[in-house]
C-alpha cells in the first residue's frame, strides 16, 4: 500500500455511521429520481414496489438476492459480480435507459492511465458500447474517456479489508482524476462479502457510507 495515500485520505475521509447512511442515500438517490413514472405501475414506482417486482422475477427470493453468487470461489469473480450487477439493473423500470454497465474485464488486464497503479480495478462502469468495443478488438481500457465509476472486491468483510480496499480504491481514483482533470468528482464501491459500500470522492477528500449488507438492506442496495 502507499502510505502517502494513507497519509493524505486520512483526514478528509468522513464515514457515516448507519441512521446517517440510510438518510444520506435517500437525499442523494430519492425514489422521485431514480424510479420516474412506468406503465407498469399505477403510480411513480417506489422501491418497495421494486423489491415486489424483483419477487415475481425471482431475483429476490426468500429475503436474499437469488443470484449473487458464492465469494469463496476466485475464478473470474470480478467478471461474475460484475454480471450479478447487471442483472439486477435490467430487471429495473426504465433500466433500458441505463447505457452504463459493469465490467470485470479490466482485472487481469492492464488500464491506459493507471499504470501507477499497485493492483489492476477489479471493477469498472463504462458504456455498454465501450466495454463490447474493447473487449472484441482485445484494446485496453482507457482512463482518460471510458471509465464513470470503480469498484473494488473483497471475498469477505472484515475491518482490515475495508480499509485496504479503500486504500486501493483511492489510489485507483486518483489517477482517474488526473486523467479526466476535467472531472471534480468519481463515486466508488466496495463489495466485502455481501457488504457494500459506496465512497464519493472529489479532489478535496471523501465520504463513505456505512457498510450494509444487501440482502438485508435491499432497497439501499439499489439506490448505491
Amino acid at each position: 500500500m502507499d502510505s502517502g495515500i494513507i497519509e493524505d485520505t486520512a483526514p478528509v475521509h468522513w464515514l457515516l455511521d448507519q441512521q446517517e447512511t440510510m438518510e444520506f442515500l435517500a437525499k442523494l438517490y430519492p425514489d422521485s429520481r431514480l424510479l420516474p413514472s412506468n406503465a407498469a405501475f399505477d403510480a411513480a414506482p417506489t422501491m418497495e414496489d421494486i423489491i415486489s417486482n424483483m419477487q415475481s422475477t425471482q431475483h429476490w427470493v426468500k429475503d436474499r438476492w437469488a443470484y449473487f453468487l458464492d465469494l469463496t470461489s476466485s475464478e473470474l469473480l470480478e467478471e461474475r459480480i460484475a454480471e450479478f450487477f447487471n442483472g439486477v439493473i435490467q430487471h429495473v423500470p426504465h433500466s433500458h435507459m441505463c447505457m452504463r454497465q459493469w465490467t470485470g474485464k479490466a482485472a487481469n488486464n492492464p488500464v491506459t492511465g493507471f499504470s501507477g497503479a499497485i493492483r489492476k480495478p477489479d471493477l469498472l462502469l463504462c458504456e455498454e458500447g465501450i466495454i463490447s468495443k474493447r473487449v472484441s478488438q482485445k484494446e485496453k481500457f482507457d482512463a482518460r474517456t471510458d471509465i464513470y465509476s470503480l469498484g473494488e472486491v473483497k471475498q469477505k468483510y472484515s475491518e482490515d479489508h475495508k480499509k485496504e480496499s479503500y486504500i486501493e480504491l483511492a489510489g485507483k481514483v486518483a489517477f482517474l482524476l488526473e486523467a479526466q482533470d476535467g472531472r471534480c468528482a468519481v463515486p466508488g464501491i466496495q463489495l466485502l462479502g455481501s457488504s457494500i459500500i459506496l465512497t464519493l470522492f472529489d479532489r478535496g477528500g471523501s465520504i463513505s457510507t456505512y457498510p450494509l449488507d444487501i440482502h438485508l438492506f435491499p432497497e439501499q442496495f439499489l439506490r448505491i
